[in-house]
């Protein structure tokens, strides 16, 4: 939100006007995060735009007509007009490989056995009311949409709700059978521009083995901040049924697994939930609510 403020809003909004999107924008700073709602479509259109090299094309639904015996009658090509550089977009693209190969789309791999150059971005809105997943291969966008017409009606939790965990299946599945009758071609890839310079990998460090140590020292030393997040965090998390039923249909769930396992070793089997007492001057203050959105 603060780079979009900075950069100024408007230049947000006019961008993604060029990639595809016509609904409008709330120019606020959380725009950032995602706060102005768009349809599928016009993600898909936005994607097509990354995925062209930047050349944005208006969605076509009918593209030619053929007689019976396959002649051609009419073709209507929607006219490209370049609307991001091709340096950008590559750079944009390879960055949302990493979604697929080690993010949050990882399940187009280990699920759906997908071995194509994919790039993609899962999304989940406020209290696992919407999922979303949009994933852009050099001859296709795929995008699905799971959720409610009334956000009020959401699912019954995090995990459930995940983009990763709900849309990201329709789109495997249609890619695979995409892949599977040859009707986008397996070896393709996405080509760099002339002149594109790798960037330097980041330099290794410990955080990956030492990340939650801070954290899990500072819930086990306060009773009460552990009794909040823990049993928030463990809320959150798929029950005992649900997380077997998952593991029969995604092996590679390690991950739910490791942090359900890490929220109940944080939780006692007996904890004395009575607030600490805070000093005078900070009476009027309250513990920070974990924030739940994603």
């Amino acid at each position: 939100a603060q780079l979009a403020h900075s950069i100024g809003l408007w230049q947000v909004a006019t961008f993604a006007e060029r990639m595809g999107i016509k609904s409008e924008f709330r120019r606020v700073p959380s725009l950032a995060l995602g706060t102005s709602e768009v349809t599928l479509l016009e993600l898909a259109g936005a994607y097509g735009t990354l995925a062209a090299n930047g050349i944005a094309h208006a969605p076509r639904v009918v593209t030619r007509v053929e007689d019976r015996h396959g002649r051609v009658l009419a073709r209507f090509d929607p006219e490209g007009r370049k609307a991001v550089s091709a340096y950008t977009t590559y750079m944009v693209l390879d960055m949302m490989r990493d979604v697929v190969n080690r993010g949050t789309a990882t399940r187009l791999r280990s699920t759906w056995g997908l071995d194509a150059d994919l790039a993609g971005k899962t999304g989940t809105t406020q209290n696992s009311a919407d999922g979303w997943f949009l994933a852009m291969h050099p001859r296709l966008v795929a995008g699905a949409w799971v959720g409610f017409n009334d956000q009020r009606i959401t699912f019954r939790s995090n995990f459930w709700g995940q983009g990763g965990h709900n849309a990201l299946h329709l789109v495997g599945h249609f890619l695979k059978g995409a892949l599977a009758n040859d009707l986008i071609d397996r070896a393709a890839t996405f080509q760099p521009p002339p002149g594109f310079v790798e960037p330097q990998p980041p330099v290794e460090d410990e955080r990956d083995e030492n990340y939650y140590a801070e954290y899990d020292e500072w819930l086990s030393s306060d009773p009460y901040m552990r009794e909040t997040y823990a049993t928030r965090f463990e809320s959150d998390l798929p029950s005992e049924e649900d997380e077997a039923a998952a593991e029969e249909e995604e092996p590679d769930a390690d991950i739910e697994r490791t942090l359900r396992a890490r929220a109940r070793a944080l939780q006692p089997a007996a904890l004395d939930t009575t607030p600490p007492p805070l000093p005078l001057d900070t009476l009027a203050l309250k513990p920070p609510a974990p924030v739940g959105g994603q």
